[in-house]
């Protein structure tokens, strides 16, 4: 069998070093057009062909982007999540990238973390759902690999990301339950630590306040992405008899388990309680009844955010900018 070329042989062939091959192939710095088509004709005699590790090597470019994603517990049933990583996927496949996916962790304190593990060199990162108390965006920064937030951040002004108005989103629920006459609402946001969880908090109260509606934070309850979580809060609330005629939810599956408990209990969906989701997700679609809910278009949030890292590890981007997502409402049967 025929030995495979090398940029060694094309080097030799072409009577250069290896280094000003590498720079041929990465157009990293201006060769001479001589020297240019040597190599070339080197390269056409000995049939070599870069693999794609030389050239990213070459590049100094792993083409590889991280994506620090939510727990394996969430990304179990969280569809929302599942719509971001279809958007990301669909950019980095079309531009030749690998996605490195790293899910957040708990410790011995139940406390979640992401390891910053960069064994596998990757050229930039996507963090979601950052937390209020971020700290792991200053590690990251003092590894100077760039990264884009899916989510906003907290006391950080020079920083790129991608979002929805959660502020605006979580108002425009609530104010369209409202408007259907229902004045005690319960909300079950997400987790606690999450900056998106205090602006949707923070939307929520701005239409109860708008309305003169007085908040009882018997009302107000914080989760993990689960169906299971949705079940048992409502099946708490209900239990403790609190006085609600409306359930809003930060995501859908948090809704479909506030479905099962209310049909647990024999409740009817609208007509003694309401049911509203956040994300527009396949399981609002196919569910019975159908769950209205609000559509965060995930999908352009991946794609968004994916595309806005790729033009800041090229530099086409540097003063610090983010993206916001709009979002619509679609009323279905559960309300």
């Amino acid at each position: 069998m025929k030995k495979k070329a090398t940029i060694k042989d094309v080097a030799e062939l072409a009577g250069v070093s290896k280094s000003t091959v590498s720079y041929v192939l990465s157009g990293k710095r201006p060769i001479s057009p001589e020297v240019t088509r040597r190599v070339h004709d080197a390269m056409e005699q000995l049939q070599y062909k870069p693999s794609v590790l030389a050239k990213n090597l070459a590049e100094r470019q792993t083409k590889t982007i991280g994506l620090y994603g939510p727990s394996t517990d969430s990304i179990k049933e969280d569809l929302f999540f599942n719509l971001i990583l279809s958007g990301i996927l669909d950019f980095t496949t079309k531009n030749d990238y690998k996605l490195m996916l790293y899910p957040e962790k708990r410790n011995k304190q139940n406390k979640s973390f992401w390891e910053l593990d960069h064994s596998q060199p990757i050229d930039g990162a996507l963090i979601m759902n950052p937390d209020l108390n971020a700290h792991y965006l200053d590690l990251i920064k003092k590894e100077d690999v760039p990264f884009v937030l899916i989510g906003s951040p907290s006391g950080h002004s020079d920083i790129f990301f991608v979002d929805n108005d959660n502020i605006a989103a979580t108002y425009k629920a609530t104010n369209f339950l409202m408007e259907k006459g229902h004045t005690r609402i319960l909300f079950i946001n997400g987790p606690a630590h999450y900056v998106a969880s205090a602006e949707r908090e923070k939307g929520y109260r701005m239409a109860c306040n708008e309305h003169g509606i007085p908040i009882d934070n018997h009302h107000i309850f914080y989760a993990d992405f689960t169906e299971n979580q949705g079940y048992r809060i409502c099946l708490n609330a209900l239990e403790n008899r609190y006085p609600f005629t409306a359930v809003l939810t930060a995501n859908d599956i948090l809704a479909v388990g506030v479905l099962k408990a209310l049909k647990e209990k024999k409740i009817k969906t609208p007509e003694h309680i309401a049911v509203m989701g956040m994300g527009n997700t396949l399981i609002s679609q196919i569910h019975s009844p159908s769950i209205t809910t609000v559509d965060m278009h995930a999908y352009e949030l991946g794609y968004n955010a994916a595309n806005l890292l790729l033009d800041v590890i090229h530099k086409n981007k540097i003063s610090h900018c983010s993206i916001i997502v709009s979002s619509t409402l679609v009323p279905r049967e559960t309300t």
